[in-house]
Formats: C-alpha cells, sequence, structure tokens
C-alpha cells in the first residue's frame, strides 16, 4: 500500500551499501592491534566480533620479520566473510639484530689473531691491577713473537659434599687457582732480549687485551707473574727456533676491565 513501509533492513545509506567508518572509530571491543601496526576490521559489538582477540604472537627479537596476510571469516554469523582477520608468519632474513645482544642473535665473532695484544709491563701502582696509559707504553709488546699461550685462565676446586640423604655427591665452590702458564716465544737469531728481558725470577705482569688496546675498550686481563723458567726448545724438526717461558701467576687477576685512555 502507498504509505506504508515494510520491516528497515538497512542500517546504512539508502544505496544499501555500509557506511565506511574510520578505523579508530571502531568499537573498543574489536580494537585488535597485532603486530606490525594490523588492526581488527570487524566494525561490530564485541559480544558479536568472531575474531580472536588474545595475542598469539610473541614479541620478536633478533632478525625475524612479521609477515601478514588477509583472510575471511566465514561463519554462521557472517556466511558472507564481510570480517576478515589477519594471520601472521615469521621468517628468518638476513640482517643485524635488533637491540645489543638479543637471544639467538649473531655475535660479532672474530679472530684472536690479529686482534689480541699481549704485553708484559715491569710494574702496575694500582693496587686494583689497573695499569695507566703511561705504565702500559713502558711495558713490552711481545704480540708478533709469540707463537703459543698456555693457561692464563683461574680455575676452581670443587669441594665434594656427600650426605647420608642422597646418593647424588654434591659439590661446593672451593679455593682458586691458576692454570699452569706459560708463552712460547721465537727465538732471535741474533738477538737475546727474550733470555735476559724474561729471565728466570722476573716479576712483572702479563696483561692481555683480548678485544684489542684500544683506549676505552673492555676486555684487558691482568695476570701478576713470577718467570720461574726460561728455556730453549731443541730439536731437529723443520721449525723455527723457540723459546718457551713459564710463568707462575702470584695473585688474583682481574678480568675483563677497560683500557685506560689517559
Amino acid at each position: 500500500m502507498a504509505g506504508r513501509q515494510g520491516p528497515h533492513r538497512h542500517h546504512g545509506p539508502p544505496s544499501g551499501r555500509r557506511p565506511r567508518i574510520p578505523e579508530r572509530a571502531h568499537d573498543p571491543g574489536c580494537e585488535l592491534l597485532l603486530p606490525g601496526g594490523i588492526r581488527c576490521r570487524g566494525n561490530v559489538r564485541p559480544e558479536r566480533c568472531h575474531h580472536d582477540h588474545s595475542d598469539p604472537f610473541p614479541a620478536l627479537s633478533g632478525d625475524s620479520r612479521l609477515t601478514i596476510r588477509r583472510a575471511r571469516d566465514r561463519t554462521a554469523a557472517d556466511p558472507r566473510g564481510r570480517h576478515s582477520r589477519s594471520v601472521a608468519t615469521t621468517t628468518r632474513v638476513a640482517g643485524a639484530p635488533l637491540g645489543p645482544y638479543p637471544r639467538g642473535a649473531t655475535m660479532a665473532r672474530f679472530n684472536r689473531k690479529g686482534t689480541t695484544k699481549i704485553y708484559f709491563l715491569p710494574t702496575i701502582a694500582s693496587t686494583a691491577l689497573l695499569p695507566t696509559s703511561a705504565e702500559i707504553t713502558a711495558g713490552t709488546n711481545y704480540t708478533q713473537q709469540i707463537n703459543a699461550i698456555d693457561g692464563f685462565s683461574l680455575e676452581n676446586q670443587p669441594i665434594e659434599t656427600p650426605d647420608m640423604g642422597s646418593t647424588f655427591v654434591s659439590k661446593i665452590g672451593g679455593d682458586d687457582s691458576a692454570a699452569d702458564s706459560s708463552l712460547t716465544f721465537y727465538e732471535d737469531s741474533t738477538l737475546d732480549d727474550i733470555e735476559t728481558d724474561l729471565a728466570k725470577g722476573t716479576s712483572g705482569f702479563v696483561v692481555l687485551f683480548s678485544k684489542g688496546n684500544a683506549p676505552s675498550t673492555k676486555g684487558m686481563d691482568v695476570f701478576p707473574v713470577t718467570v720461574v723458567s726460561n728455556s730453549k726448545a731443541y730439536t731437529a724438526d723443520n721449525e723455527a727456533a723457540k723459546i718457551t717461558v713459564q710463568f707462575t701467576i702470584t695473585a688474583r687477576p682481574v678480568f675483563n676491565q677497560t683500557v685506560p685512555s689517559s
């Protein structure tokens, strides 16, 4: 009949198209923000939204990258699949890791040869075994004369602590001691610097700059030492002549100090 209106079936404009509502105007219950800034597009009340509003994707780290693809939700409440959802997958790609050293990231590896420096210092005034730049300069850089290095590490002697309550023998930390340490040098065909400067009974400090000796670089290890043996190696093998200098470490060393800048 003229003038009679049937049930109102459309909630949008007369054209029948749904009104376009800005993303930020969505109902808060459907404001799902996925990794990568992808937002849930469902323009429905929370109780009618069929999207998963939990966070199924853990925080990404390292060199992971997030890939987002769009898919349609086809449910009984939404047979036409008008609402979409985001499906995320992660892939591994080459590139620098995010952050200083996230777990599992590739570290900046290096070769000891050409990087680590080995010095012998006659004196260090600091009781904390932290040499000054002047004391380092007064020492001798033996890096290019060394063929092999052994020891120069700290070892622990654990103490066994068995008890009647268990057949497992537990242990606790015991005394610290230094490993037997030595430096093997190439023997000079004319000079005797190694034989005289590092003669038996000489005391001083072996300083290892594990990451190089540039000022403010970390990785400086200092060992108070006394030379207990200086002996040449005699062999008929086809190799260069060598001298082995053995040290005892006389006090607790310090590790991973910063190279002084002054």
